[in-house]
């Protein structure tokens, strides 16, 4: 799906105004407001909604949050292992071993062996979860990005139709 990867890379470094209260670019603001993003929310998976909505993919399935978007995923047996370009990703936070209810969700952009490449809105250029703009982040496919006992733990992939 190389247009959800062209539409996600079109807005890389757009960037919020500090506490998730908007966007700097006003069109970027307009564009995510209209697939649902509000003040003071955590916007990555608002990104993927508006990226997905750009590519002609349905969107309705998206929730702006984690562990909303994987449930629905699973009902609808939308729900994989292996990424694919134009994936969401989907993380869940776990402290102590323990799920919490925060997560994150991001566009795969590329595929290789034991690794790839996503898209996340609401992260940083210093690799973080909570972030203020939309950048490019490496990630790799390894047993501990599957069983994470503290951070960010990788639960799947959701593939567009």
């Amino acid at each position: 799906m190389s247009k959800i990867k062209e539409i996600a890379e079109k807005y890389l470094g757009q960037r919020e105004i500090s506490g998730n209260r908007g966007f700097l670019d006003p069109l970027f603001e307009t564009k995510m407001r209209s697939v649902g993003f509000y003040t003071g929310a955590p916007w990555c998976l608002f990104f993927v909604k508006l990226v997905w909505h750009e590519a002609g993919q349905n969107h309705s399935r998206v929730s702006s949050s984690s562990v909303q978007t994987m449930k629905m995923a699973s009902k609808d047996k939308n729900w994989h292992t292996v990424p694919v370009v134009g994936a969401i990703a989907i993380f869940r936070m776990f402290k102590n071993g323990e799920p919490t209810s925060q997560g994150h969700g991001c566009i795969v952009t590329e595929v290789n062996q034991g690794t790839y490449i996503t898209v996340d809105g609401n992260t940083s250029d210093k690799n973080q979860r909570e972030g203020i703009m939309v950048a490019i982040r490496n990630r790799h496919l390894n047993a501990e990005s599957w069983n994470k006992n503290n951070g960010l733990r990788l639960m799947g992939f959701v593939y567009p139709k």
